[in-house]
């Protein structure tokens, strides 16, 4: 992650990047403790490291995002929503003013089957909102 925040430039903005100190595995069997820990280093880091917002790993649940943004003293951001937001962005902007991605070098959308994609699982229309 350290190289991305470097990669795409936003070193000088970044406060912190903490962790909670659990395996995958762990976090599974205790999801309890690791929301606790997760509540415990988003307030370190508006406290201690000057961040000015919070964004969550994508392994929270909308449920633990409820929570967050009631515990912690800053804005908290929850990644599945943020993606879920640009995608929604991106479409809106080329259903509403034909914006759309480049189509050289093989990105051009995949030829259409017919099938209903539909628009997103229950989860991801709860963590919308």
């Amino acid at each position: 992650m350290e190289e991305n925040v470097i990669l795409y430039g936003h070193s000088p903005k970044l406060a912190s990047m903490r962790i909670v100190g659990m395996s995958i595995e762990q976090m599974e069997e205790d999801q309890s403790l690791f929301f606790d820990r997760c509540i415990e280093e988003a307030q370190l880091a508006i406290d201690n490291d000057g961040a000015e917002v919070v964004v969550l790993s994508e392994y929270t649940s909308a449920k633990f995002w409820a929570r967050a943004k009631a515990e912690v003293t800053g804005p908290v951001s929850d990644s599945g929503v943020i993606a879920w937001k640009a995608a929604e962005m991106a479409a809106s902007l080329y259903d509403t003013v034909g914006y759309s991605h480049s189509k050289v070098g093989g990105y051009e959308a995949p030829p259409d089957d017919g099938r209903d994609i539909g628009h997103g699982s229950e989860t991801d229309k709860q963590r919308v909102g």
